[in-house]
């Protein structure tokens, strides 16, 4: 495609992180640059509940119940999909099949096997699937995994991030599948902080033990603890090893405040850390250091989903990075879920958490341990 023609896009879901498109994005007045795209059309079954669908509306831009009424009367370069977990196998392989290329948005899928078979529709046509992990794009990931690569850190030993996220009542109760293992009708979801909310930080990990390219790894030994009334965990700590490489992520929905994610990534030469204001900055052993900046990466990741249609050279998360986030998570499966000690569940209308817990998972952090519970 030429830099002249207007790339087609079309966004699955426009409600929830969806709107942080159409805000940021598709709907800005002060988008930089040349649009050099079209937003042709949105995709939602309840598009009243989006802050943008009025805002739509006035636009011109229409608004589908399903993709397959929209592809009915509209082509599109790429399809953005920021759906539920369940629905993005089906999704994916509709629009690969009208021709169109994508960006899924995380986490990639609700199993191995979900991911396996979206790679299998992205083989079977000419378009790609991109990964919404779009720190995975931002130039100072990118500038620190090329230090990584050109042995400047020296090996990796150990990485470890702590992410608490509260989440209320409505987040729990805002469809069926919140905090489920899968659906009704059996499709796997597995819905946890570490699968959805905090997914990033943990794959971060994955990509750094990788140098580039999403690493796998091993569980070692986790802790997974349940306060709210739902059927997977709402507090999740696991240690993994990723060949020589030591791993500990913890992280929680169930605490009364939220702080991180912090991070620290241990090399032989400097230590990473990932203070609070999310700024990625390496101490070397010798006393030197080293800013990288915020791996915030908003519009690079609809960007290089552009460069890449127009043949362009781009980063690209893609299906096998965010898999091997998927394998850890699915070793998750038979470890046993403890139920927070009832007293130390507090809970008001709003929200229920465990007394103490936030603290304690800090702690651990800091120790680079599991907590004990």
């Amino acid at each position: 495609m030429s830099d002249e023609e207007k790339i087609k896009v079309i966004q699955v879901g426009i409600g929830g992180y969806g709107g942080w498109y159409l805000g940021h994005l598709f709907l800005a007045k002060d988008f930089e640059g040349e649009r050099n795209w079209e937003f042709v059309a949105g995709v939602d079954p309840r598009p009243e509940s989006s802050n943008h669908y009025q805002s739509m509306l006035d636009q011109g831009i229409p608004v589908y119940a399903d993709l397959s009424e929209a592809l009915e009367k509209h082509s599109a370069d790429l399809i953005i999909i920021c759906t539920p977990i369940h629905t993005h196998l089906p999704l994916t392989k509709l629009a690969l099949e009208s021709g169109a290329n994508v960006l899924l948005e995380k986490p990639l899928c609700g199993s191995v096997a979900e991911a396996d078979a979206l790679q299998e529709a992205e083989d079977a046509v000419d378009g790609f699937v991109a990964i919404g992990f779009q720190w995975h794009y931002a130039q100072a990931t990118q500038d620190l995994l090329a230090d990584i690569r050109a042995g400047v850190l020296g090996k990796l030993q150990s990485v470890k991030t702590v992410a608490l996220w509260p989440r209320n009542h409505t987040y729990y109760g805002r469809a069926g599948w919140a905090g489920a293992r899968q659906t009704p009708d059996g499709i796997p979801v597995f819905d946890s902080p570490a699968m959805n909310a905090c997914s990033h930080y943990l794959y971060y990990q994955l990509l750094i033990i990788g140098g580039g390219e999403a690493a796998s790894a091993e569980l070692s030994d986790a802790r997974l603890m349940r306060a709210n009334d739902i059927e997977n965990n709402d507090t999740t700590a696991i240690a993994y090893k990723s060949g020589d490489v030591d791993g500990l992520f913890i992280t929680s929905h169930s605490i009364e405040k939220r702080t991180g994610p912090h991070g620290e990534y241990v090399f032989e030469n400097a230590t990473i850390t990932l203070d609070e204001a999310q700024c990625l900055r390496a101490e070397f052993n010798n006393g030197e250091t080293k800013t990288y900046g915020v791996p915030e990466a908003g519009r690079q990741k609809i960007e290089a989903c552009f460069d890449q249609i127009r043949g362009k050279e781009s980063i690209q998360c893609r299906i096998a990075d965010a898999r091997k986030h998927i394998e850890l998570i699915e070793q998750l499966k038979d470890v046993p879920i403890t139920e927070a000690p009832s007293d130390r569940v507090e809970k008001n209308e709003e929200a229920t958490w465990v007394s103490g817990l936030y603290d304690e998972l800090l702690a651990a952090y800091e120790q680079g341990e599991l907590p004990d519970f």
